[in-house]
């Protein structure tokens, strides 16, 4: 149980999951049952992060409780690191969380229509949010490794960020050129082979 609060909430949690899943947080006051209608659902990532949920109370509330998820994810390995904690939201505590959102951003250092690159230096392990369309033809390297672009929030691109300093290049190959590309090596290489076929059988025919 906590100190009573209401009005504009945010409550923080941090939790470490092995997969994706469903989560519902439930709010109450006193002795009072937890309802479907004083509750709010959201998504979980499959690795440690933090969650800053936004929640609306008439009546000041002191209990939380957080359900992680459903019939389809049963055998997921979770732990909640922090334990759900409300607290009103004012502009001090706007200003704090806009704080440390700009803190760790992504600086450019270089940007067209088919490329971009640029650092940004994370504190712990993070899912990084690029606002482009998602696209076949999007390479991404994380300090010079492939690195698997994610197909977020329906349409967009996003990648895990491990701790600390990070170098982003992204670069655009359209699909159809990359096949292009391959098929001009396969053909390519079925010359030199003929040719090196056509030149064995010369000799052969000129030595007899």
């Amino acid at each position: 149980m906590m100190s009573p609060v209401s009005g504009e909430l945010v409550v923080h949690l941090r939790i470490d999951s092995s997969n994706t899943a469903k989560g519902r947080i439930f709010w109450s006051a006193g002795d009072a049952e937890f309802t479907e209608e004083a509750s709010k659902a959201f998504n979980i990532a499959d690795y440690e992060k933090d969650y800053y949920i936004g929640i609306k109370c008439d009546a000041p509330i002191e209990n939380l409780r957080i359900v992680i998820g459903d019939e389809d994810s049963i055998g997921n390995e979770y732990e909640i690191i922090t334990q759900p904690y409300a607290y009103a939201v004012t502009k001090e505590s706007a200003i704090a969380a806009a704080d440390r959102l700009s803190a760790e951003h992504l600086n450019i250092t270089a940007f067209s229509d088919n490329h971009l690159s640029g650092t940004i230096n994370v504190s712990d392990r993070k899912l990084i949010f690029l606002p482009i369309p998602y696209n076949d033809g999007w390479q991404l390297k994380i300090n010079g490794q492939e690195t698997p672009v994610m197909n977020l929030n329906i349409g967009f691109m996003g990648a895990i960020l491990e701790p600390g300093s990070c170098e982003i290049e992204l670069e655009f190959t359209p699909p159809l050129s990359r096949a292009g590309n391959a098929l001009s090596l396969g053909a390519l290489v079925f010359l030199v082979v003929y040719a090196l076929v056509k030149l064995k059988r010369a000799k052969t025919n000129k030595a007899k």
